[in-house]
């Protein structure tokens, strides 16, 4: 008894293992010719940053669905819903991957050479104009005073010498004699120009006319309003103001003296 065989496969000349084998490499080329396509449109597309990680998940999933895409084209042809899915996955998923699988060019990094120094730009101050030269003040010449000789009352209270004298003028008093300042006959009712070093002007019912220097002693001044300073026997100073020279002798009452002082002035 002889059975019919019946070949589930399509009619025709070849053998169903060929048959197979061509849907198969059929399918392979298909899916390398829509990889090459991607790989165009995505250089067409731009390129940008690399993504390595995306590019091996989708070659992942593409070689994962590559074995059941083949299978079921083979059995239920190629219109099948699922091998179709595969095809569209290639065309959306390969573009996109290989866009951002392209190694990005980059610029080089260039470094700016230094700006010298002497081009930066640093605040500088506004020049300043050259000063005339000051001239040193010329020195005073010194004035000589011609020398002269007077008698200086005691019972004047500030004499006027007739002398003026400048600021920083040189000139030298000297005087001598004894003059009494005291009706009393006591001895040492006679005065010298240097007055009495013993004594002061303190303690004394009438104030000097220059309290704090030798009572009795021969004092002098510049200027009506000038200060007191002592003379005595002899004294080289140099004016510090300008004025007349008054002589006296430090007293605080004039009016019992007697006698007078030789004095020069030079």
């Amino acid at each position: 008894m002889s059975t019919k065989i019946t070949s589930s496969l399509p009619n025709g000349n070849d053998s169903p293992n060929t048959k197979s084998l061509a849907r198969v490499a059929l399918q392979v080329g298909l899916i390398e010719a829509l990889a090459l396509v991607s790989w165009m449109l995505a250089d067409v597309v731009g390129k940008n940053d690399s993504h390595d990680y995306a590019l091996l998940i989708c070659l992942a999933v593409s070689l994962l669905l590559l074995g059941p895409a083949v299978a079921v084209g083979e059995t239920w042809g190629h219109t099948n819903p699922v091998w179709i899915a595969y095809i569209l996955v290639c065309l959306i998923i390969w573009p996109f991957v290989f866009k951002h699988s392209q190694p990005t060019s980059e610029k080089p990094h260039v470094t700016e050479p230094e700006q010298p120094i002497s081009q930066v730009n640093v605040y500088q101050p506004p020049p300043v104009p050259p000063q005339p030269a000051q001239r040193a003040p010329e020195p005073i010449a010194p004035v000589f005073l011609s020398p002269v000789s007077l008698r200086l009352p005691a019972k004047v209270a500030w004499y006027d010498s007739g002398i003026h004298l400048s600021a920083g003028q040189k000139a030298t008093i000297m005087a001598s004699g004894s003059v009494s300042v005291s009706f009393d006959n006591r001895p040492d009712r006679y005065k010298t120009p240097d007055g009495d070093p013993n004594q002061t002007t303190s303690g004394f019912r009438l104030p000097f006319i220059a309290p704090g220097l030798t009572p009795w002693s021969l004092v002098g001044k510049i200027g009506s309003d000038g200060r007191p300073f002592e003379v005595g026997s002899r004294r080289t100073f140099w004016a510090q103001s300008t004025g007349e020279l008054y002589l006296s002798v430090n007293d605080n009452n004039f009016s019992d003296n007697d006698g007078s002082w030789d004095v020069t002035i030079r």
